[in-house]
């Protein structure tokens, strides 16, 4: 069996077609009636990986951190056979996956969806002894596919999709199929066995027609195959997964490439400064702190160098 299965995306409850692509992957490698994990779960129904496998028969369990979506997700699910978990899962120690699963006594995982915004990879990570047939775990595609990008803990930038396919081939992991926001990957014996096709992270991006945002050499911030670009609007740009307009980040009059450093130049570093300070002056502050721990670093470095005799 040799299947493009991004062919097959639907969404029921999914965001991206993941419900019709795992649909035929679970067929083609046959297994039926398994037991699956999604943390955060939301409600279970938004934008959810797995509901629609519980809805085919699937048991499993749902973990949701925040309170108030906990909530929802109960009144959702009054089947008492599916494990409904206020937790939020870490890398390790008694909020890790594996220590969580063990206490409720889950005995095998067939699929794992992790959603967490956040340390997606690095939940990952910690995950040993559950290890799924199949992996669905959320990316940032604006992240270019050649750049190793992991999360610093706790923040909410993502992780890059090369990070994410190291780590899981590492962990004995295939890259089957990839949609706007969620990577999926088999096991590689399922992966042998069933004949599948591993794709490439190139391929992924052509198919999804990823957007890339890049730096012109006059300092305007560019966004590859830009619908607003392409109207002739340049002076703003679309923040992916928002509805917000945001502004170049530098002003018109400051894009220019130079190649000399004359009068002009010096003027517009001023300018920018002058700028900068007016976007954020406390940060700015911080910057020129830390300019003045540099400079002072490097006169101590050149007070002890010895002289060249």
């Amino acid at each position: 069996m040799k299947t493009d299965f991004f062919q097959f995306r639907f969404n029921k409850y999914s965001q991206n077609g993941e419900d019709g692509i795992l649909e035929a992957l679970i067929e083609g490698i046959g297994l039926t009636n398994g037991y699956f994990v999604e943390f955060g779960a939301w409600d279970g129904r938004r934008y959810s990986n797995c509901c629609y496998f519980y809805e085919k028969g699937w048991k499993g369990c749902f973990i949701e951190a925040n309170p108030a979506r906990f909530r929802s997700l109960v009144a959702n699910f009054p089947d008492k056979s599916i494990l409904k978990l206020n937790v939020f899962v870490e890398e390790e120690g008694k909020n890790s996956l594996d220590h969580i699963l063990a206490s409720q006594g889950v005995s095998h995982l067939d699929m794992l969806s992790v959603d967490i915004d956040s340390d997606d990879l690095a939940v990952w990570e910690g995950v040993r002894q559950y290890l799924p047939k199949i992996l669905v775990i959320e990316y940032n595609p604006t992240i270019p596919f050649d750049t190793r990008y992991k999360n610093p803990k706790g923040k909410p930038y993502g992780n890059s999709g090369l990070s994410i396919l190291e780590a899981s081939n590492h962990k004995g992991y295939g890259l089957i199929e990839g949609t706007q926001t969620n990577l999926i990957f088999v096991r590689n014996e399922i992966i042998d066995d069933s004949g599948l096709v591993r794709k490439r992270l190139q391929e992924i991006k052509d198919q999804l027609n990823l957007a890339r945002f890049f730096f012109g050499l006059d300092g305007m911030l560019l966004q590859e195959r830009a619908r607003l670009w392409d109207n002739g609007i340049t002076e703003f740009y679309r923040v992916p997964w928002t509805n917000y307009l945001a502004l170049q980040p530098i002003p018109k009059v400051l894009r220019r490439y130079m190649d000399k450093k004359g009068a002009v130049y010096h003027a517009r570093v001023v300018i920018s400064l002058f700028f900068a300070f007016c976007r954020n002056p406390f940060e700015f502050c911080r910057f020129l702190r830390y300019v003045a721990r540099i400079q002072s670093r490097n006169a101590i470095d050149e007070s002890e160098e010895e002289p060249i005799s």
